[in-house]
């Protein structure tokens, strides 16, 4: 009799303790997880009530599934721990917090563990997930288990009475709690973590703005004489940037097709890009459907969970209106951020991805960039009289480059003792995978210029790459992508102003296209077009 009651007091006991216990760990993890993005003591009392109330209804939530309070406050404050590490190691690598809509990414980092294990760290994860199994292991049994010593109805009255208090402090702090920015460092400063999340969570997911898109994709420019119209090969490279005004020891020559074309180019500079390190979508969304940030609202972090049922104007159903076949490539798996549903409701009328390079050469992991200039040839060779519009993204500059073994000799960078060996090997391989994107754009350029139809090549970074060792060595970028558009038949009109942001580039690539159609139909092209050239030299 006197271990009935001992267990059931203290099964009973654990669950109650576990509940003021967990939650004062849980605002202490919270408040040394936000170093470096503010001070805790700025918070408003509201956040913290969001986040007492919010862990407290996770707790009991766990007694009620799993039926033991040591159990349930060990798991609770494990999964905030797993939250918080991806937290920071997205501040470390993207200088963006973890976000309500990046819990979607945890699935995504099962189907594809290389792209983002890396940067939570393999050790860690393996170290964390054998903890958690040897703990859960020891509380089962261990610990007693809370229905063989209460009925159900003394169950649902702990349990009730154990989210009383957090009930109470979630409602109050969410009266309380600001609206967010949408610019997340400073929601992270103001709100924390947990409150970040509800303060997403709440924020009106409205339909995206097409009315700010420019006009040139709203109003599709009239159909002209295809035989008028250049082939147009456009190329988002992954993690591309021109690393030598960030890092001087960088060779000049990594660059050397792609400072030839520049200087032969319409136009070129650098451009505000809406991601760093990853999140590519965030500039395809830019560059193809010419919409900022403003613009897309709460869609700017995913939005192509929007463009995959939401019809939106682009670069690519502007062209198909004009005549063009459409084609993306993309060597990488087509339901990844769902691109198998977005590109054609952007108006590509086909899209090859992985599956048409699966036995293509790789270098490092991925498929090498000289396959794609490869199949961008054999498209532009199809005896089809339609003029060509092909997006190609690539992946072979994707990182974690520290995973690729050290090259020995090295490649590109001249040894240097005082340059730690981690920097040397992540920056040596990614110069290597520039290289071979500068080689692939040359080549691209060789077969435009061999072409009879004109044609233009586009070229631009998604964002800069991750190289969190080299960064810390040397100092960041600024976080600006080189871009250019170039054609192979000589320029004949002035050098338009350059775009600032890419969201800006589809535009200035449609009016490439008019200064370049040598027999413009009447109609919204010409008008539309042709006055944005300048006048010939």
């Amino acid at each position: 009799m006197l271990t009935w009651i001992a267990s059931r007091d203290l099964a009973f006991i654990l669950c109650v303790l576990g509940l003021p216990l967990g939650t004062g760990l849980s605002l202490a993890m919270d408040a040394i997880g936000c170093r470096g993005l503010g001070n805790w003591r700025d918070r408003p009392l509201a956040p913290w009530l969001v986040h007492a109330g919010t862990w407290g209804l996770c707790y009991v939530l766990a007694v009620a599934v799993l039926q033991r309070g040591a159990l349930a406050l060990a798991t609770v404050l494990t999964l905030q721990w797993v939250v918080q590490r991806s937290h920071q190691a997205k501040w470390q690598s993207l200088k963006e917090p973890f976000l309500v809509q990046d819990f979607e990414y945890f699935l995504d980092a099962i189907r594809h563990p290389r792209l983002y294990l890396p940067f939570f760290g393999i050790g860690l994860a393996l170290s964390a997930s054998l903890a958690a199994l040897m703990a859960v292991s020891a509380f089962v049994f261990l610990e007693p288990w809370l229905l063989d010593q209460l009925s159900l109805s003394s169950m649902a009255l702990l349990l009730g009475g154990l989210a009383l208090g957090p009930a109470i402090a979630l409602g109050l702090g969410l009266r309380r709690l600001p609206a967010a920015s949408l610019v997340p460092c400073r929601d992270h400063h103001h709100l924390g973590l947990w409150s970040c999340f509800w303060a997403y969570a709440r924020f009106p997911d409205t339909p995206i703005d097409t009315t700010q898109a420019p006009a040139l994709l709203r109003q599709p420019p009239s159909p002209v004489a295809q035989e008028s119209l250049p082939h147009l090969v456009i190329v988002q490279g992954e993690s591309f940037f021109d690393p030598r005004p960030w890092y001087d020891q960088i060779p000049r020559d990594v660059l050397a097709h792609w400072d030839r074309l520049n200087e032969q180019s319409i136009t070129h500079g650098y451009l505000k890009v809406p991601a760093w390190g990853a999140n590519t979508i965030r500039s395809e969304t830019a560059f193809l459907c010419g919409l900022d940030e403003d613009a897309l609202g709460m869609h700017r972090f995913n939005p192509y969970r929007q463009l995959s049922r939401q019809p939106v104007p682009s670069l690519a159903s502007a062209c198909a209106h004009m005549g063009y076949r459409t084609l993306v490539l993309h060597p990488y798996p087509g339901d990844f951020y769902q691109r198998d549903q977005v590109m054609p409701r952007l108006g590509f009328q086909a899209f090859e991805d992985i599956e048409s390079f699966r036995h293509c050469r790789r270098d490092g992991p991925f498929i090498a960039d000289v396959e794609l200039a490869r199949r961008v040839t054999q498209a532009l060779d199809d005896p089809d009289p339609r003029p060509l519009m092909v997006f190609v993204i690539t992946m072979e500059s994707h990182g974690p480059f520290l995973l690729e073994p050290a090259p020995d000799p090295l490649r590109w960078l001249a040894a240097d003792a005082s340059r730690p060996m981690a920097v040397t090997h992540e920056l040596d391989i990614y110069l290597h995978h520039l290289a071979n994107t500068d080689a692939m754009l040359g080549a691209l350029a060789a077969t435009l210029t061999r072409q009879s139809r004109p044609g233009l090549l586009c070229a631009y970074g998604d964002h800069v790459p991750i190289l969190s060792p080299s960064y810390r060595w040397h100092g960041e970028p600024d976080g600006t992508t080189p871009f250019m558009i170039w054609s192979n038949r000589p320029q004949t009109t002035r050098r338009p102003e350059p775009p600032s942001d890419l969201s800006q580039l589809a535009e200035a690539l449609l009016h490439s296209i008019g200064c370049q159609t040598t027999t413009v139909a009447t109609g919204f092209l010409g008008r539309s077009l042709h006055r944005h050239c300048k006048e010939p030299l």
